[in-house]
């Protein structure tokens, strides 16, 4: 029995995609159907897979509105009223199933932010405790990204906007509120848009006295290296790669705290780093 079987699914599908066996499974009959019929994946009949991913919709009857969830396994990766942003989710992890046979990238589970006047780097978990309080993280100036993986350029470390063609018509989009009630999200997801250089890597560290710890580049680049979906497909380019990365950028290990710590302290690190930077600047104008 997993984590997530006591919460009354009602429909389970199982799918393909790029030579990928996965399942999902929901709550709602009427969404159930439309994943059948809409997801840009082929279906499969004649076997059926583990619940890789299931989305709760909540139940009529219950006192007061219901987030519209979905996991990964037991992960959180979109909490929402909106459900095509929580569909929009759903495809973009769908396409990392792709991403173990790529040579175009480095492919990372690691999440890109951009925090005031720095580009930074997390590591996914991080993100499924900020789904919580992302009302929170908005009144901050932060804006969730719309997928957990991000591409490193092989012979720069930049990150790159990652080539993605999974999506669902346009038509079928349309057509989902109208058979599951939906509120356009406020807060959009923030997208990788053009190339960057990743100024700030954090990684996860247990509970600790210490918020925030600097740690050494060597180890940053193994905790990246674990991360990396398709290594074994562009090898020693992409730990090259990873060195560029962690070589340009300030390394730091937030400890596991409350989500809206974690948002803070975050924040903090960025704002030092941009201080630093601009004290650097003035101090080399003044010099010329």
């Amino acid at each position: 029995m997993d984590e997530l079987s006591h919460l009354g699914w009602v429909a389970h599908h199982s799918f393909e995609l790029d030579g990928v066996l996965f399942g999902v499974r929901t709550d709602s009959r009427e969404f159930g159907r439309w994943l059948a019929e809409e997801l840009p994946a082929t279906l499969v009949l004649d076997e059926q897979a583990e619940p890789n991913y299931s989305v709760a919709l909540g139940q009529e009857g219950k006192l007061g509105k219901r987030f519209y969830i979905l996991y990964r396994d037991s992960t959180v990766l979109v909490r929402t009223f909106d459900i095509v942003e929580l569909v929009r989710g759903l495809l973009a992890d769908l396409d990392s199933l792709t991403y173990t046979h790529r040579r175009d990238a480095l492919h990372l589970r690691a999440t890109f932010l951009a925090l005031p006047g720095i580009d930074a780097l997390f590591p996914e978990e991080l993100f499924g405790k900020f789904e919580e309080i992302r009302r929170r993280l908005r009144a901050l100036g932060l804006t969730l990204p719309a997928s957990r993986f991000v591409a490193v350029d092989l012979d720069t470390g930049e990150l790159i906007p990652s080539s993605s063609g999974l999506q669902a018509a346009d038509a079928a989009l349309e057509e989902l509120p109208r058979l599951v009630p939906s509120e356009p999200t406020a807060w959009p997801r923030a997208t990788l848009d053009r190339r960057t250089r990743v100024e700030l890597v954090c990684t996860m560290g247990s509970p600790s006295t210490e918020q925030v710890l600097p740690v050494s580049r060597g180890f940053t680049l193994y905790v990246l290296a674990s991360l990396a979906a398709n290594l074994h497909e562009v090898g020693g380019a992409g730990l090259e790669a990873l060195k560029r990365l962690v070589e340009q950028a300030a390394c730091w290990e937030i400890s596991t705290q409350r989500p809206q710590l974690m948002a803070e302290n975050a924040l903090g690190l960025a704002q030092s780093i941009e201080a630093e930077r601009t004290k650097a600047t003035a101090g080399g104008t003044q010099s010329a």
